[in-house]
């Protein structure tokens, strides 16, 4: 498999066409559901998750103090996630579930959760909005 692969995701009536890097140190998963986490920069989760989930995204983008509305919907459907980088330990993403996920052609039936990256990653050679878990590398 190539470390670059184009990816379809989508979520309710929303769906974005990206590519995705195959990010072998990616091997977080979620404690609760055992889903594993793919990482998404920002445009991603807010072209997906904007009209849902906005007044969420808006506390982590923006650390405004606004109320969050209906915080009790929003408890099936967030997963916090921790995680630790080389550089800092102990951080906690968001992450949201997706109604279908395509790595190339191929559907993967057990949709993976979109966590949230606060910064936008990849590079001039080899762009991608994506990190995409390790277990990939076997599609």
């Amino acid at each position: 498999m190539e470390n670059i692969i184009e990816l379809l995701i989508g979520f309710r009536d929303k769906a974005v066409v990206t590519r995705g890097f195959l990010d072998t140190g990616n091997n977080l998963y979620d404690r609760v559901t055992g889903k594993p986490i793919v990482v998404a920069a920002p445009d991603i989760i807010k072209k997906l998750y904007s009209k849902t989930y906005g007044s969420i995204l808006s506390f982590y983008f923006n650390g405004s103090t606004g109320e969050i509305k209906d915080l009790d919907n929003f408890q099936n459907r967030i997963h916090m996630i921790s995680y630790s980088t080389i550089s800092r330990k102990d951080n906690v993403m968001p992450a949201f579930d997706c109604d279908f996920f395509f790595l190339g052609s191929k559907l993967i039936k057990a949709k993976p959760l979109i966590g949230m990256s606060m910064v936008a990653f990849g590079n001039e050679q080899k762009s991608y909005s994506v990190l995409l878990h390790n277990s990939f590398s076997l599609y």
